[in-house]
């Protein structure tokens, strides 16, 4: 449904934005008919719900996976395993939230590898960042210094420094632009 009717924004489908993009995805079969099986009564259109209400309210949740689909919290039963019988909902629904992010880091990271842009010094850090932004004041503000509070620690900027694609050793790059030691880097040390 989001790859093949949701590219213009609308929720909702006309019979002859169907008939195409249903035939776009290859069924052979009379899609004109398969979109009057789902017309509900006086209706001119069909939406998500129309097809699987239950798909529908997840993605009105956000929840691609239809991880909160059918999830109901049942008496634990003893021949189930510790973690499940501890299981709740909202700890399930966040655990796949934790799953689907860490396959988007995934990608971010190799989509990083694969676009290696050679970065691996203080130097060539800088001239990325200069690429990237037009100057280091910029590239400061909206891509090290998210926070706004005018500092980095490590933990910030190694998450930066990675994001932007920078290969080298961020624990020497580090230690190159905290001169005076404090555990934090600030745009005057920069």
């Amino acid at each position: 449904w989001l790859q093949a009717f949701r590219d213009d924004g609308h929720a909702r489908v006309r019979e002859d934005e169907f008939v195409k993009k249903v035939a776009d995805l290859g069924w052979e079969g009379n899609s004109s008919q398969l979109f009057h099986w789902y017309l509900p009564a006086g209706a001119k259109y069909i939406s998500l719900s129309d097809i699987d209400a239950k798909a529908a309210e997840a993605l009105s949740r956000g929840d691609l996976e239809m991880v909160s689909v059918g999830f109901r919290v049942t008496k634990p039963s003893v021949d189930m395993p510790f973690e499940q019988r501890q299981m709740t909902f909202s700890q399930g629904w966040r655990s796949a939230q934790i799953i689907d992010q860490r396959g988007k880091m995934q990608t971010l990271e190799e989509s990083n590898r694969m676009a290696d842009k050679g970065a691996k010094t203080c130097a060539q850090f800088k001239l990325l960042l200069q690429g990237k932004y037009g100057n280091l004041v910029n590239a400061w503000r909206k891509g090290l210094d998210i926070s706004g509070d005018g500092k980095l620690s490590f933990a910030e900027f190694n998450a930066a420094a990675r994001a932007l694609g920078f290969s080298g050793s961020v624990r020497k790059l580090w230690a190159e632009l905290d001169s005076d030691q404090s555990g934090v880097v600030t745009l005057g040390e920069f």
